[in-house]
């Protein structure tokens, strides 16, 4: 077999690499409040109202910051804003 052939073979097999995730400086376990929030930086950042109670881990990367729980991002925000309490009115959406 040649090595075309065996190219031709496991091409149906071959996946696109994972992304790599971003870069951070800084990441720390946080507990979603009632209020669907975080605490991060001095801010309060708005994260889907089914992790309530749930523990997250939140990063700050260079222009974002992160929430991640169940293996992915749940929530994603700028990060250094001047605003205080960062919303995202989606996180409040669909059923309860």
């Amino acid at each position: 077999m040649s090595v075309h052939d065996s190219w031709q073979a496991e091409r149906p097999l071959l996946a696109a690499l994972p992304l790599f995730p971003e870069p951070f400086d800084h990441a720390v376990t946080r507990t979603v409040s009632n209020d669907g929030l975080v605490a991060f930086e001095g801010r309060q950042y708005t994260v889907p109202f089914a992790w309530v109670g749930q523990a997250v881990e939140v990063r700050g990367c260079s222009q974002h910051v992160q929430v991640l729980a169940g293996g992915g991002v749940v929530a994603e925000h700028p990060r250094h804003t001047r605003t205080r309490l960062v919303i995202d009115p989606t996180h409040y959406e669909g059923p309860s």
